[in-house]
């Protein structure tokens, strides 16, 4: 009986941490999509980019609209490559959104 509590304790704060990092992934999207809004130059690639995010967020809204129980081993490990990649996603247009023009071919 212990081991079956302690598996049901370890499943659940696993989907409850999956869940978190649903709303970090979803917060990081709507970061971008607020620097790609306000960026001063290159505003075609930043919307561009905001485009591409979207469809990520998207696809984390609907993971999420599923609820944890129907997170695998694999859609976990897909998530965690999305935050990974908006993650610096983000650093990057934070970093070129503060660069001048003459600097921001080397973002």
């Amino acid at each position: 009986m212990h081991d079956c509590l302690t598996k049901a304790l370890s499943d659940l704060s696993i989907k409850m941490f999956v869940m978190e990092h649903i709303g970090k992934i979803l917060g990081l999207c709507r970061g971008i999509f607020w620097m790609a809004a306000e960026a001063k130059v290159n505003k075609k690639r930043f919307r561009h980019l905001a485009e591409r995010v979207k469809a990520l967020e998207e696809l984390v809204e609907a993971i999420k609209q599923r609820g944890p129980g129907q997170i695998t081993q694999n859609v976990n490990r897909a998530l965690w490559k999305i935050s990974f990649t908006l993650t610096e996603a983000h650093e990057l247009v934070k970093k070129c959104g503060k660069t001048k023009f003459v600097n921001l071919l080397k973002c």
